[in-house]
């Protein structure tokens, strides 16, 4: 995936603020750990099944919310006047408001149909908090542009924070009651709201500008950035569709406590990734940006990088190999042997992804906006092949993994090759 945060955070920071480097960094670490730390006490808690409902439920979230704000989120930082870039952030939450009051109306007429398709009659009630779960979300993205923009980097460290360790602690209080059903739920749905909470504070202090901005001002932003609507859209649609298609399915082929183990193991097998890989992406970045021009300085640093990652994830997932099934039953119970068995057969789509991921941003330095749409949508299509396979087949959970997982590694390769490409033809 491109991050375009990462291109507006770079493009905002000069060299010499490695403090705010180090404090973003730290409230990211933080708030990735807070969830890993927790999983063991919430996996003793709380079934499969409910972990699945929360999967299918965080699925449907993510799928809507990175489209919610119309994209006008991305836009925040780009003015040189306060009032323009409070302007778009004012559209973005208005438009996500908007975008979350239609997904009300469609979920009071069809619930029981979505419930159905999704095959959890339970999930029903939850689907009424589905927009605001949605508005939270697409509200924590525009207001932590603005941040950015405002280099609030302790702020957005803090409701980072607060939003996992929020959402976590609320969860194990709730399953700690034992009569509270839906907990694992219940603090996901509030999470955001934990997250906003200190933004707000924040925005609070800008009152005044936001009270001056006008019908005209709006209107007049949308128009002119109406691109991020029309061309970006599309693409990080496709992209969360190709992230979250899975989700959909795995319980109409299965069941919804496989579920809870799938989306189990690819969380915490794809920690690594997470962690490391973006550090690693964010430094070679910096780095190609600096050589983009020059062809044999930009293909040294694309191989120098791809065989540091290459080499880290062998090792990685190398010994994992050997561990992992086990791990997964020490850390979260016996009663999770499948999400451990999963996370072995997902070990080289993770070694891949660790490889090609950090590399991505190649697409971003080049501005090949249309060859991220092709990634996206062929990663899109290998979800769709390895469901409609095993599907037809009627094959179990483990060989429809073993499916889905080949199909994005000839996917992935494919594509490093691609990004070398456009270096070479620089």
């Amino acid at each position: 995936m491109i991050n375009n945060r990462l291109r507006i955070f770079f493009s905002k920071l000069k060299s010499g603020n490695l403090k705010s480097i180090a404090t973003m960094f730290t409230g990211t670490l933080i708030s990735r750990v807070i969830p890993f730390l927790l999983a063991p006490v919430l996996t003793r808690i709380y079934t499969q099944e409910e972990f699945g409902r929360v999967a299918l439920y965080l699925s449907v979230t993510q799928v809507f919310s990175v489209i919610a704000c119309g994209r006008y989120e991305m836009s925040i930082v780009l003015p040189e006047n306060k009032k323009e870039a409070l302007s778009s952030m004012l559209l973005s939450v208005i438009i996500a408001f908007f975008t979350s009051f239609v997904l009300f109306v469609i979920v009071i007429l069809f619930s029981t149909s979505l419930s159905v398709y999704l095959e959890d009659p339970k999930i029903e009630k939850w689907l009424y908090f589905l927009p605001l779960s949605i508005f939270l979300q697409a509200t924590f993205m525009a207001l932590s542009f603005y941040m950015v923009r405002e280099k609030k980097f302790k702020d957005i460290a803090v409701s980072n924070i607060a939003k996992t360790f929020g959402a976590g602690l609320l969860q194990i209080l709730l399953g700690a009651v034992k009569k509270v059903y839906d907990g694992l739920l219940i603090g996901e749905v509030f999470s955001y709201l934990f997250g906003n909470f200190r933004y707000l504070k924040q925005i609070n202090k800008e009152k005044e500008v936001i009270k001056s901005i006008t019908k005209r001002d709006l209107k007049s932003t949308a128009k002119r950035y109406k691109n991020f609507a029309l061309f970006s859209t599309p693409s990080i649609l496709l992209n969360s569709l190709s992230v979250n298609v899975i989700n959909f399915f795995i319980p109409k082929l299965y069941s919804l406590s496989v579920l809870g183990n799938y989306s189990l193991s690819y969380k915490y097998i794809m920690f690594p990734i997470t962690l490391i890989g973006g550090s690693v992406r964010d430094v070679f970045f910096q780095e190609l940006n600096q050589v983009k021009h020059e062809q044999v300085k930009a293909k040294k640093v694309f191989i120098k990088y791809s065989l540091f990652l290459f080499i880290s994830s062998f090792i990685i997932c190398s010994v994992l190999y050997f561990i992992i099934e086990d791990l997964f039953m020490l850390v979260f119970g016996k009663e999770w042997q499948l999400a451990g068995e999963i996370s072995k057969i997902l070990l080289p789509l993770v070694m891949v992804r660790f490889c090609v991921n950090p590399v991505s941003v190649v697409l971003m330095v080049y501005e090949k906006q249309k060859m991220e749409f092709v990634v996206n949508s062929l990663l899109f299509l290998a979800g769709l092949g390895a469901i409609a396979i095993s599907g037809f087949c009627k094959h179990d959970i483990s060989m429809f993994v073993t499916i889905f997982m080949v199909l994005n590694v000839i996917i992935y390769i494919i594509v490093y090759f691609l990004f070398y490409k456009v270096i070479r033809d620089v």
